[in-house]
């Protein structure tokens, strides 16, 4: 073989070996995108016993079809597993017996239910579910039914700590907002955030958190220009997507004031979901529960 054929056999290689550098990282990059989501929950211990997961998720319209759906309710339970307390939205479940099955799958964890809320025939409810042996509910206030009709679902206040102390105690307020009226019931949940002094609550001074369906976000709600909670740290950021289908929307948020956002320790967007099981992600924050962190 000449030296001209080596040096082109040598160039071959190494122009192989680029391209394959190339190839590789392109779809590692494809992989790992979504705002280093993937790279938050590979950091995020989220079985530690300093700290605890704090998850929502928009089941979409879940009743009695989709617990009839053994398929489903596996999916839906081997999700949830992965967090000590999870919101759950738009149950549609005029008997009980839907939420019932799904905690059936869930016996390391309580189940609660608020009252059925909607101004038509259409109710939902909120549901908690809490793994007892990393979270206890202190006090769970539900403000359904509003004399002054400010939400179409008005929201539900719980406060939690950690199971082994009175250490991470934490107030979390849980809204599903009404798309066209999003901007509408954000203010009015403010208004309540910053108004509500019950036992000793303080909107600047307690560890408060605001998670759920807020559908803020594309049409129903104006990013570049927020006219509510802006001294609060958003958590899943404007150009997120929470949604499984079409759409590029960060309709589902989380919200910390300083006190609270003092103890963050990491966020995801649980992106496990198939388009059967909901219309939107999982979403999360971790937070901790060591005193003087």
């Amino acid at each position: 073989m000449t030296r001209r054929s080596n040096r082109n056999l040598l160039i071959l290689v190494i122009t192989l070996f680029l391209a394959f550098v190339l190839v590789y990282s392109v779809g590692y990059i494809r992989n790992n995108s979504n705002e280093g989501i993937s790279a938050i929950e590979n950091n995020v211990d989220k079985g530690s016993n300093k700290s605890i997961t704090i998850a929502a998720w928009n089941l979409q319209a879940f009743g009695e079809s989709k617990a009839k759906n053994s398929s489903l309710l596996i999916g839906y339970s081997s999700i949830i597993k992965k967090y000590d307390i999870v919101f759950v939205q738009e149950i549609r479940d005029e008997n009980g017996s839907a939420f019932a099955n799904l905690c059936s799958l869930l016996p390391e964890y309580d189940c609660i239910t608020s009252s059925r809320a909607g101004r038509t025939s259409l109710k939902e409810e909120y549901g908690v579910i809490v793994k007892k042996d990393k979270v206890s509910i202190v006090q769970f206030i539900d403000f359904n039914p509003d004399p002054l009709n400010r939400w179409e679902r008005p929201p539900l206040l719980v406060e939690i700590k950690s199971s082994h102390s009175n250490s991470g105690i934490v107030w979390i307020y849980v809204l599903h907002a009404k798309p066209s009226d999003a901007v509408n019931e954000l203010k009015k949940l403010e208004e309540l955030v910053r108004s509500n002094n019950y036992n000793g609550l303080s909107w600047n001074l307690s560890n408060l958190i605001i998670i759920g369906d807020l559908n803020a976000d594309c049409s129903f709600f104006d990013t570049n220009n927020k006219t509510v909670f802006l001294d609060w740290k958003w958590i899943i950021k404007d150009d997120e997507d929470t949604t499984t289908g079409r759409s590029n929307c960060a309709y589902d948020r989380i919200l910390m004031n300083e006190p609270a956002y003092s103890k963050y320790l990491g966020y995801g967007i649980d992106k496990n979901v198939t388009i059967e099981m909901s219309d939107h992600y999982l979403i999360w924050v971790n937070y901790s529960i060591t005193e003087g962190y």
